[in-house]
């Protein structure tokens, strides 16, 4: 009894931390077309791009993250993907004394986890009036492609035959500013693909889980048949 009881908690305990550190399939991609990396993005700079197969139950972030003050801003809410796939909004970048400075927009994909936890900071920052972004990004949230932009004066023009931002005003709340540790998150629309982002054992996607229950299957075996 001692041995299945062992072998239970073992196999919960595999799938719950696989559960939160597994979070998209090998299929799903997400990119930024527009800002382009190393380009420049406005203070309320139209951001565009694309998504393909994100799972049923995940969301897409983005998350601003500037490298002067080591912080990650979620920005609420999460991306809607159109039923092209496309998707472009208008986050607010910084302020006016962050011309020259960088930043980088994230597009994260998360889990319950990471979803919870984001929309906790959101609400806290709601009734405290106080976003001080995180210091590191949650379980269960992975980033699926990220630019970095020097801010400038004024939005950089967007491609001809872009798509207008279904965010057809930028946010009121605070600016997230390289020069303050306390920000506010802004409504932000962005896409990102990049190469499939990688679970544990460095499988992709539900793969990992499957291995590490299947290594398990394989010691309770071998267990079983030493014993007898």
């Amino acid at each position: 009894m001692g041995m299945l009881k062992c072998t239970a908690l073992l196999l919960s305990a595999l799938f719950l931390v696989s559960s939160a550190c597994v979070v998209v399939s090998a299929q799903t991609t997400v990119k930024v077309t527009f800002p382009t990396n190393n380009g420049q993005a406005g203070p309320t700079q139209t951001v565009i791009g694309n998504a393909a197969s994100i799972p049923s139950g995940q969301n897409l972030w983005i998350v601003l993250y500037i490298p002067s003050v080591g912080r990650y801003y979620p920005q609420a809410p999460p991306v809607t993907v159109k039923s092209d796939g496309s998707w472009s909004a208008r986050p607010s970048i910084g302020t006016g004394s962050d011309n020259g400075k960088t930043f980088e927009i994230m597009a994260v994909v998360t889990g319950a986890n990471a979803n919870s936890e984001f929309n906790n900071y959101i609400d806290t920052g709601k009734s405290t009036g106080s976003y001080p972004g995180l210091t590191s990004l949650p379980a269960g949230a992975q980033v699926m492609d990220s630019v970095s932009v020097t801010r400038v004066s004024e939005n950089v023009p967007t491609p001809t035959g872009a798509a207008s931002p279904t965010t057809s005003t930028p946010s009121a709340s605070p600016i997230p500013s390289s020069n303050a540790t306390i920000t506010a998150s802004s409504t932000v629309t962005v896409t990102t693909s990049a190469t499939p982002s990688r679970g544990f054992l460095g499988l992709p996607g539900f793969e990992g889980v499957f291995a590490l229950l299947a290594i398990a299957a394989a010691y309770v075996f071998v267990s079983w048949r030493h014993k007898r």
